[in-house]
């Protein structure tokens, strides 16, 4: 039995095409493509299944980018790359997607996810460095309860340095 794999570039077409867009506003190429979709979901809710996806490559394009969406990605591969990922091999994953999506609550939470593997892993002067740039995001965007939380956590791991 033969799979097909399909195209982000194709998928996003038709995304496009069933969320209403004429296919030849369309854009060629799948960065066009994945601009076009992530500006046409902003501030829409939305669940979006994927069925039988490859992998983290094929999936990523079509995420959307913004909040108040759920995506459930199904694979028939017996190998799901991601379960096999250490700890902070996802929290990276999570960092490097909240950036292609520029979600930087998202941004945030990873930052902070590879800074508690650091200090697990024995490395307090790498860790800070991620933990700081969390900490900027959430002054930013303003995220006091986050903020405050994250400090007093790296408090009272200093404490028990």
């Amino acid at each position: 039995m033969t799979t097909l794999t399909v195209d982000p570039a194709d998928a996003l077409a038709s995304l496009l095409e069933t969320s209403g867009m004429a296919v030849q506003e369309i854009p060629s190429g799948l960065e066009s493509r994945t601009r076009l979709w992530r500006d046409r979901l902003a501030g829409r809710r939305i669940l979006l299944v994927l069925d039988d996806a490859v992998g983290h490559d094929q999936v990523r394009p079509l995420l959307p980018g913004t909040a108040g969406f759920l995506m459930l990605v199904t694979s028939r591969r017996r190998r799901a790359p991601i379960r096999r990922l250490s700890k902070a091999a996802r929290h990276r994953e999570a960092l490097a997607l909240a950036r292609a999506t520029d979600s930087r609550p998202e941004e945030a939470r990873a930052l902070e996810g590879i800074g508690w593997c650091l200090v697990r892993q024995g490395e307090p002067n790498a860790a800070k460095t991620f933990l700081q740039d969390a900490l900027a995001i959430y002054e930013r965007i303003g995220s006091p309860a986050a903020l405050r939380e994250l400090e007093d956590a790296m408090r009272r791991a200093d404490d028990q340095d």
